[in-house]
């Protein structure tokens, strides 16, 4: 299957790229969704929702990330 593209579109990076970028910018004192969001541009919705989905699969903190989920499926 062929990619299409506009001319104006550039490839897209792998989300392990992306990551490693995000965690090398990191500040040290900590991170807000804030500031991941304008890291992210366009890769933001995918990791976030990745990251809340991995955050419900845990005992203790599943609540609030399974809500969260909950309501942008909605």
């Amino acid at each position: 299957m062929q990619d299409i593209r506009t001319r104006h579109e550039k490839p897209r990076a792998p989300s392990s790229r992306v990551l490693e970028e995000v965690i090398r910018q990191a500040p040290a004192e900590y991170v807000t969704i804030g500031w991941l969001t304008s890291t992210l541009h366009r890769h933001s919705f995918g990791i976030i929702m990745l990251s809340l989905g991995l955050l419900a699969t845990t005992p203790v903190g599943s609540t609030v990330p399974a809500l969260i989920l909950a309501i942008m499926a909605v």
